[in-house]
């Protein structure tokens, strides 16, 4: 029988390479247990099942958190605060658009509660204030967005 070829009852073993029986419990060669240790394409099924039943671990919930706690914790930087606090934030999102809706999410809510409290004292007013704080809002989280687009894509 050829080098390459091996029996039915014969396996290499995960960790060394060398060929052992299929019922071996420790390979005799690097005494690794074979049993302990999956094969490279289990993992990556394993893997795989794991984000497809999961998504890739973020969440936009989890995002918005992590950026309103980071920009409050790192308020004193400037441009460095916001950055980190979104690359966080996008990073937890788990993707570039999730981490775009957790730094915008924000601006809309906060716009939104504005131009319905106004809106109720008067309809005009409620709907221009709310429009102009969602821009102030959203200049503002400007390098939060950029941030997050960093943090999502590394996600």
């Amino acid at each position: 029988m050829p080098e390459n070829d091996i029996s039915e009852d014969e396996q290499y073993c995960p960790s060394c390479g060398e060929i052992i029986k299929r019922n071996a419990v420790i390979c005799p060669e690097c005494g690794v247990s074979v049993e302990e240790i999956p094969s490279m394409e289990e993992r990556v099924r394993d893997t795989s099942e794991y984000k497809s039943r999961n998504g890739n671990g973020g969440s936009i919930g989890a995002g918005v958190g992590w950026m309103i706690l980071l920009s409050i914790l790192l308020f004193w930087l400037p441009i460095l605060g916001p950055l980190i606090a979104g690359f966080v934030g996008g990073r937890k999102a788990g993707g570039v658009v999730n981490g775009i809706l957790a730094a915008l999410l924000p601006a809309i809510i906060i716009a939104v509660i504005v131009s319905v409290t106004f809106g109720l004292i008067a309809p005009i007013i409620g709907a221009i204030l709310g429009a102009v704080t969602m821009v102030v809002v959203g200049v503002q989280s400007l390098i939060l967005v950029i941030g997050a687009v960093i943090g999502g894509a590394t996600a």
